[in-house]
């Protein structure tokens, strides 16, 4: 009799020690879960942090070397020749995007929260307008990027049908898009120098 009892013993301990393991095992992949969302969480916010403290540092460089960057009307011949100088300085849009260029071209850039792109140029498309490619490091976002002089407006015929030109065309700015010209969030997509 004793030795069942010792069997029954074993298997009571044995049943506690997979319990327990159990209760381990889960309890490490809770603190797992907990630590990468926290991880996540503080790059996130470091992320946004180090890209705000860019863009005002951009700024404040931009206004304290060049306070006439923004005075400078867009050089449409001069981008046409990969010459930025005209562009340079911090370029936002109502929905959170932005573009710093120097002379040299992209300098920085957040678009829908994708802050690494490179510029391509492409072609000048009449003496107010030049066209040029964004592409994000990874080759997963290709945007076209206008540049829209002061004192004009994109043709009619550049935008899908129905839509017009309806940014300040007293202002030069940039237009962002991966899709045709226009549509309902084309006032959003345009970016205007700071």
């Amino acid at each position: 009799m004793a030795r069942h009892r010792k069997k029954a013993d074993n298997s009571n301990t044995l049943r506690i020690f997979l319990i327990l393991g159990v209760v381990l095992l889960a309890l490490g992949l809770i603190i797992f879960a907990v630590s990468s969302y926290i991880n996540n969480r503080e790059s996130s916010t470091t992320t946004s942090s180090s890209t705000a403290q860019t863009l005002m540092s951009s700024s404040d460089t931009s206004e304290n070397t060049e306070t006439s960057q923004t005075d400078q009307a867009l050089d449409i011949a001069a981008l046409a020749n990969e010459d930025y100088n005209s562009a340079a300085g911090v370029w936002l849009s109502s929905n959170g995007n932005s573009l710093t260029f120097n002379a040299e071209g992209l300098e920085s850039s957040d678009i829908q929260g994708t802050i690494d792109f490179t510029i391509t140029p492409y072609q000048q498309l009449d003496d107010n307008t030049y066209l040029a490619t964004l592409t994000s490091a990874d080759g997963s976002l290709v945007y076209d990027l206008y540049f829209i002089k002061a004192g004009s407006e994109l043709p009619e015929d550049y935008f899908a049908e129905g839509y017009t030109d309806t940014s300040d065309h007293d202002k030069d700015r940039l237009y962002i898009t991966s899709d045709l010209v226009g549509g309902e969030d084309y006032a959003d997509n345009i970016l205007y120098r700071q």
